[in-house]
């Protein structure tokens, strides 16, 4: 029989949520099965990490600057640490197969990141000053358009003309809308802004990339220069496209995210 333990989950070098999926992923799956009694997340900056560029060493646990610590106040003291999914289902490529069966997987997830999860007070008056300045009493269309360079799904990816043209169809002309955008693309934020003007939300300042240039480059540069300033950008984005009635994506771990953060959206893959 397996002893009770806390099981800790270390940073993985991969990107913020495919670090933050693995936590949610073993929330579900792991908490309460084979003597796991807790779950803990130990986030550590490396300096050999590639694409985990969230913070330096010197800022301790990473986890700690985006979320509140998992409440489990009888955590027993024995700890199992491991830097891998209980399920690769959500994840990667597979994450494709997960999208086209049914939304049991969005609740599912849901229901543990609802009751564990708690989001910094700083970056959720973030989300939410920006959600009152411009998407009140709006109907919300979201887009997520990644780098082609990181594609992981099974078909190349659609251009981003062709989710600013199903973002366009999708917008109600009888009442106020927007759309929000997350990108790390600077053409992408460009071609929005041109055919949706006031009606584009888009965090500014954030680190985008040319389209020629190859997202080995970009996880170069963050290499080069991490900082939490990189996390609270994405969680952001994803907090706010979590707002939409309606998210057009492809596959990432981003889109897999907004999906349980907020089951009860229409999701859209973007086939070519």
């Amino acid at each position: 029989m397996t002893c009770d333990h806390t099981l800790v989950v270390e940073a993985i070098d991969s990107g913020f949520f495919s670090n933050f999926n693995c936590v949610v992923n073993h929330l579900h799956h792991s908490l309460g099965l084979n003597g796991c009694r807790a779950i803990s997340v130990d986030w550590r900056a490396n300096r050999d990490f590639r694409e985990f560029a969230y913070g330096k060493p010197e800022d301790g646990n990473l986890w700690e600057q985006f979320f509140e610590p998992l409440a489990f106040p009888d955590r027993p003291l024995r700890e199992i640490r491991l830097k891998a999914y209980a399920d690769y289902s959500m994840t990667g490529g597979q994450a494709y197969t997960m999208y086209k069966s049914d939304n049991d997987w969005r609740a599912a997830y849901h229901r543990v990141f609802a009751k564990h999860v708690r989001v910094r007070e700083e970056i959720a008056n973030r989300v939410d000053e920006i959600a009152r300045e411009r998407l009140g009493g709006a109907f919300c269309v979201g887009v997520h358009y990644r780098h082609p360079a990181h594609n992981e799904g099974p078909c190349p990816a659609p251009p981003f003309l062709k989710h600013a043209q199903w973002a366009g169809r999708l917008l109600p002309k009888d009442r106020e809308s927007r759309v929000v955008l997350a990108t790390d693309v600077h053409e992408c934020v460009d071609h929005f802004t041109n055919l949706f003007g006031e009606r584009l939300v888009v965090q500014a300042g954030v680190a985008r990339v040319p389209l020629a240039e190859e997202q080995q480059v970009h996880y170069l540069h963050a290499r080069e220069d991490p900082r939490t300033s990189l996390g609270w950008e994405v969680l952001v984005d994803a907090m706010l496209l979590a707002r939409c009635a309606v998210f057009i994506h492809t596959v990432s771990n981003i889109a897999t995210a907004v999906g349980y953060m907020r089951p009860d959206a229409n999701m859209l893959f973007c086939e070519p």
